[in-house]
């Protein structure tokens, strides 16, 4: 009885000792160490990239002050002239995106106002609106989606 109970207390005690092991040996493995995203990249890659990083800033800027025409000239501008920046060309399809709707949205409040003025003329471009307005939606949700895939 007694080499039972002296077995079970051996067993206990390796047990919780492998479970302590394996629990500090996982705390090594959630330490996790940044890993720089441009690391493969060559130096014109990288100098494109910090060019476009800023030119989207630029253009965001641009869209938050409502200057819709300058935003998408800035952002063709930097597609055109970094073309190694890889990843901030994908971040501009989606600030194109935004910029495209939110022009979308200004021609639809504008028809909107051409609609209360007199509503027979006009139904037709308010319609059109709507759906341009409708599908930019959609496709800014779906490039969102895409671009967190990858």
């Amino acid at each position: 009885m007694m080499l039972k109970i002296s077995f079970i207390k051996y067993i206990a005690v390796l047990m919780i000792g492998c479970v302590s092991i394996f629990l500090s040996g996982c705390s090594q493995f959630s330490k996790q160490v940044a890993i720089d995203p441009t690391e493969g990249y060559s130096t014109e890659r990288k100098a494109m990239e910090q060019e476009a990083q800023k030119r989207l800033d630029l253009a965001r800027k641009q869209l938050a002050q409502n200057q819709l025409q300058e935003a998408k000239a800035t952002i063709k501008k930097m597609r055109k002239d970094c073309y190694l920046a890889l990843t901030a060309r994908k971040k501009g399809i989606l600030l194109m995106d935004s910029v495209d709707l939110k022009i979308a949205q200004n021609e639809l409040m504008k028809q909107d106002s051409i609609m209360l003025k007199n509503p027979d003329k006009g139904k037709e471009s308010f319609k059109n609106a709507c759906q341009k307005v409708q599908f930019l939606e959609r496709k800014l949700q779906y490039d969102k989606r895409t671009e967190n895939k990858n």
